[in-house]
């Protein structure tokens, strides 16, 4: 629970500011190892991790103008002078990040000119963020101070519904009025893949050689979907060196 400010604060609050916050996570993990021969060890390895966070207020909001996207939390957020009726300014969002791994090594064992100790893999992973941060489509009211201070408990009857509150009586307050329209949403898929060779080469009793190589390749790390025009615009290529 994230509590709203009730007093000793020079910016008192209101308890539709109190939220919530909720955190989640799942992993598993499967592994198979085969003893092929004497000389020849492979092993599988399967995994999914899943991260859950979400946040939101406690203040339901039936009539929200979001509300047919399931945005049904917070309220408006309103300043009077040295009193705020207000949540967090990012609420509610929510988050989930998916990740799916396969790994397999082996391993080979074999006599030329010395003993060769040869690993080789492959390595894939998955993740997917999925994401919704509703920020700003709140509407953000910026008014002077209250007529009285015992008309606070009659414009706000229930500080946990919104839709029980009298805005009209103080639209005539109101300087600024600030509002997030548009799509909140993120989706983002980034593949990764990795592949390596190793050889620990055994000359001598006095001289080892580790020879190796790995590549590792990295899609959409950059979110290349999305443009901020002017500056970035959307297509940007992989970076495959």
């Amino acid at each position: 629970w994230q509590p709203f400010t009730a007093t000793g604060a020079a910016l008192q609050q209101h308890p539709a500011a109190t939220g919530s916050n909720a955190e989640t996570n799942r992993e598993y993990l499967g592994q198979l190892t085969q003893v092929l021969s004497n000389r020849a060890l492979n092993e599988v390895k399967v995994g999914y991790a899943r991260w859950i966070f979400r946040n939101a207020n406690l203040t339901e909001w039936s009539n929200h103008w979001q509300a047919q996207n399931g945005v049904t939390t917070g309220s408006p957020r309103i300043t009077f002078t040295n009193f705020t009726v207000a949540g967090n300014t990012f609420f509610p969002r929510h988050g989930a990040q998916d990740i799916l791994s396969f790994r397999d090594d082996f391993s080979f064992s074999y006599d030329a000119r010395g003993r060769h100790d040869l690993r080789m893999g492959v390595d894939y992973l998955r993740q997917v963020d999925d994401g919704n941060n509703c920020q700003v489509c709140m509407v953000r009211l910026n008014a002077r101070a209250l007529p009285s201070p015992a008309n606070i408990e009659t414009l706000f009857p229930d500080a946990f519904n919104a839709s029980t509150w009298n805005l009209a009586a103080i639209s005539p307050l109101v300087r600024t009025y600030d509002i997030g329209i548009g799509d909140f949403t993120t989706h983002d898929t980034r593949p990764q893949f990795g592949a390596w060779l190793q050889d620990d080469w055994l000359m001598s009793s006095k001289l080892t050689l580790n020879l190796g190589m790995r590549y590792d390749l990295s899609v959409n790390a950059s979110g290349k979907e999305y443009s901020v025009p002017p500056f970035v615009e959307a297509g940007k290529p992989d970076d495959t060196n």
